[in-house]
């Protein structure tokens, strides 16, 4: 039997709110690639995206005017048109969040929370 503890450590550190850990910024495209390799739950899920072949499917957003027809497939109609570009975004993201990082009150709350939280001898 796995121990709960540990699985709400890790939910904690994935979501960086720990404080000490580095931060983590998943990208969905990424992550439904090298977790549903067949689009199985995005298929079931999103049932409107069923007629799309295993690569436009986990970005429909990208899918072009000639695959739009091949596939019976329209944006704004089957598929929200896109508002944000994701690539972009995530960068932005990440850069934001780095920034922090030099901030005075980042360094004393992290400082603050490995004085709380750590034994000294850990440290």
């Amino acid at each position: 039997m796995v121990d709960a503890c540990i699985h709400y450590a890790r939910f904690q550190k994935q979501a960086g709110v720990t404080g000490t850990n580095t931060m983590r910024r998943y990208y969905p495209v990424k992550q439904s690639q090298e977790h549903d390799t067949k689009g199985e739950f995005v298929r079931k899920w999103l049932p409107e995206l069923n007629n799309l072949r295993d690569d436009p499917i986990y970005s429909p957003w990208t899918i072009t005017t000639m695959e739009e027809r091949m596939y019976d497939f329209e944006h704004g109609q089957h598929y929200p048109k896109t508002t944000v570009d994701s690539t972009q975004t995530g960068k932005d993201a990440r850069q934001i969040l780095w920034s922090f990082k030099g901030r005075k009150i980042v360094k004393e709350e992290k400082q603050r929370l490995l004085a709380t939280y750590v034994r000294q001898a850990d440290r």
